[in-house]
């Protein structure tokens, strides 16, 4: 009786620790690096449904630079809020860019952002440079 006793507390205390590591790993790992890819690609759609705006010019556009602007401070901040993020983006399977790519990256789109402000310069000559920077690092 003793012994299936303790082999009974065992494994109840196993079954709560792997409970407790999984979630963990749910909630602060794979949770972010979801959150990570979903911003990628709301990024990538701003881009390009915004496209002729950007690249051609056209009225001043304080929303849309409101919108880039807050996707370039989310998309940095994720290499902060992931846990171990330098470890993982060493592991090929969570497809992370390495932490100098999302800096040069939230530089560009916050550059697009103030290009969608009419400053004199022709759009074309602002971001050509910049759109071509982050279609290199979009695919990492």
């Amino acid at each position: 009786g003793e012994k299936i006793m303790n082999n009974l507390t065992i494994a109840i205390i196993g079954g709560v620790v792997v409970f407790a590591i999984s979630q963990y790993l749910l909630k602060f790992i794979f949770e972010p690096i979801l959150e990570f890819k979903k911003t990628l690609s709301e990024i990538s759609h701003v881009l390009l449904l915004n496209q002729a705006k950007i690249m051609n010019g056209g009225p001043a556009d304080e929303n849309l630079k409101a919108h880039i602007h807050a996707l370039s401070a989310k998309l940095r901040s994720f290499s902060k809020v992931i846990p171990f993020y330098n470890f993982l983006q060493k592991i090929i399977i969570f497809g992370l860019p390495m932490e100098e790519k999302i800096l040069v990256a939230s530089h560009g789109l916050n550059l697009i952002g103030y290009g969608v402000i009419d400053t004199g310069v022709p759009q074309e000559k602002k971001h050509h440079k910049t759109l071509r920077r982050w279609m290199k690092y979009e695919h990492y």
